[in-house]
This record gives C-alpha cells, sequence and structure tokens, in this order.
C-alpha cells in the first residue's frame, strides 16, 4: 500500500470515530433527551454530567478521549507494516500521525452524524496528545487539575492546560532541535490550543465578565449553547431524581443553571 492511499483511509476512519457523539448518544438512550438542547447546549461530558449526573459525565469523557488516542495508536501500530518504506523512526510516520489526530479532533468538534454541531475537543485532543506526547500531556493534565481545584471553573482549566501543553511541548521541540524535521508536530502543538480557545470564545468572554460558573455554584444566569452560541431552547431542573435522571423542564423562557461547556 502506497502511503497516500493509506493516509486517506486511515483519515477517513478517524473522522468517522471522531464524530461519534457519545455525548449525544448517551443523552438519548439515558436520558431520553436531545442534549444540545439542555443545559449549555454542548455534546461533551461536562454538560452531560450536568444534566444527567456525574457517572454518566465520565462514561461520556472516556470514549471521548479515546476517539482520539485510538486512531494515532493505530496508525503507529500499522502503517510500518502496511506501507512499503515507512519504518518505526520515519518521520512520515510522525507526520501521519498528527494529521490522522487532527482530523479526529475535527472529527468530534464538526461530526457529520448529528449536523456538525459537536464538543469542543479538548477531551479527543487529550487522547492524541497522550499518544503524540505523554510527558507534556500529563503535565497538562496536571495543570488543568490544578487550576480546576483553586478557580473551580472547567472551561478555564481546558483554556489554561491547552496553553501549558504548547508552552512546555514547545520549549522541548526548541531544546532538542527537532522542530524543523518534526514540522507536523511542533504546527499540532500550536494549532490545537488555538483551536480550543477558538471554541471556547463564548467561555471566554463570560470569564472576562466574571460571569462564567464554577463548580458546585448554581446561578439563574442563562448559559448559550456552545454550538455557535445558540440558546437551548428548553430549561432543565437541576436536580437529579433517584434514578441519576433529571428533573424535568419548568418553562421554556425560565431561568437555568448554566453549565461551564463541555470537553
Amino acid at each position: 500500500m502506497t502511503t497516500p492511499v493509506y493516509l486517506v483511509i486511515a483519515c477517513m476512519v478517524a473522522y468517522l470515530v471522531g464524530g461519534i457523539p457519545f455525548g449525544y448518544i448517551i443523552g438519548r438512550v439515558v436520558g431520553g433527551i436531545d442534549i444540545r438542547s439542555r443545559g449549555s447546549g454542548n455534546i461533551g461530558a461536562s454538560n452531560v454530567a450536568r444534566v444527567l449526573g456525574m457517572k454518566w459525565g465520565l462514561a461520556v469523557l472516556v470514549p471521548d478521549a479515546l476517539k482520539g488516542l485510538l486512531p494515532v495508536w493505530a496508525v503507529h501500530r500499522t502503517m510500518t507494516d502496511l506501507v512499503d518504506g515507512v519504518g518505526p523512526e520515519s518521520v512520515v510516520l510522525v507526520h501521519v500521525m498528527v494529521l490522522v489526530g487532527l482530523v479526529a479532533i475535527l472529527g468530534h468538534m464538526y461530526p457529520c452524524w448529528i449536523g456538525l454541531r459537536g464538543g469542543k475537543g479538548v477531551a479527543t485532543a487529550l487522547g492524541v496528545a497522550a499518544v503524540l506526547s505523554p510527558w507534556a500531556t500529563l503535565l497538562a493534565l496536571g495543570v488543568y487539575l490544578l487550576t480546576l481545584a483553586t478557580k473551580r471553573i472547567p472551561s478555564l482549566s481546558s483554556l489554561v492546560a491547552a496553553m501549558a501543553f504548547a508552552v512546555v511541548q514547545g520549549a522541548d521541540m526548541v531544546k532538542m532541535r527537532i522542530w524543523e524535521e518534526q514540522w507536523s508536530l511542533a504546527g499540532f502543538t500550536l494549532a490545537v490550543p488555538l483551536l480550543i480557545i477558538y471554541r471556547h470564545r463564548s467561555n471566554i468572554g463570560r470569564i472576562l465578565r466574571g460571569e462564567e460558573p464554577r463548580v458546585g455554584r448554581e446561578t439563574s444566569e442563562q448559559e448559550p449553547s456552545s454550538a455557535g452560541d445558540e440558546s437551548p431552547s428548553e430549561e432543565i431542573g437541576t436536580g437529579i431524581d433517584a434514578r441519576g435522571l433529571p428533573t424535568q423542564a419548568t418553562s421554556a423562557t425560565g431561568s437555568q443553571d448554566p453549565d461551564p461547556d463541555a470537553p
């Protein structure tokens, strides 16, 4: 198999896998709802946790991360066997892994399965980065947890962690003088954090105004949907019943407890 043929197949698979909307599926199966019309309107783990409960948020977080990890890992394991002239140390392998990972992230953000209205890419980017740069990913994850513990704002924590990854990975590539050879990884290091920042643009505005919700704090302010900043069409109750499902909506125009946009 030639490299272009392998690349096309791998990117198609990565996009389709990355676009699997686990948050939307769990919302339908568990709660009988369209998660895009509840809370922040996002299909990510944080919004699912707010609407359906923490265990279901985790049930979305793990597969969302695996959507990025598995396609890149599969390229690393199979390309050297299927493509002539590509060895384990080949820079071509790095380029293909990076491109496939980026396509998986874009698949999560713009899934063809549900009208290109997806999540913000943090969890899927985490899975991709875990294969491409494990140590920088661990440091970024530590920054996320520290920021979340001190500021209690998930969106801010995601933004700070994305920037931390860019700084740590970029500095390491400059130190090792590999950024010219592995230019695709250098581009990933810069482009993905910028893409995540762009997807969080509405959150950034609320953070600057001091209006972004914090973990454990309820507010009556309605948060715009993460997909195109559209407002959700329905309100949900903030309580969870004995089965772990959300309470019924009280009105179509009343206030709601906003969600700090999911990964």
